[in-house]
């Protein structure tokens, strides 16, 4: 098993699913949200050691995909 995934360079989701993850979780309403919540998640830590803790200039904006950040 190790072996076939060394030498098959498809990525594991879509060798077990047959499409990519945003793809796949893009039909799915409500996995898509938490999909996209997800993504938004991952960027406020690194701008927040970027830009400060105090900075709030984008709460409200759109955060990508339809999802607001309420609070960044």
């Amino acid at each position: 098993m190790v072996r076939t995934a060394v030498e098959d360079s498809t990525e594991p989701f879509v060798r077990a699913h047959g499409e990519k993850a945003y793809t796949y979780y893009g039909k799915i309403e409500r996995m898509n949200e938490l999909m996209q919540r997800a993504m938004a998640g991952v960027s406020v830590p690194p701008i927040r050691a970027v830009l400060g803790d105090g900075y709030d200039g984008f709460v409200g904006a759109d955060g990508g995909g339809g999802v607001k950040v309420e609070r960044l």
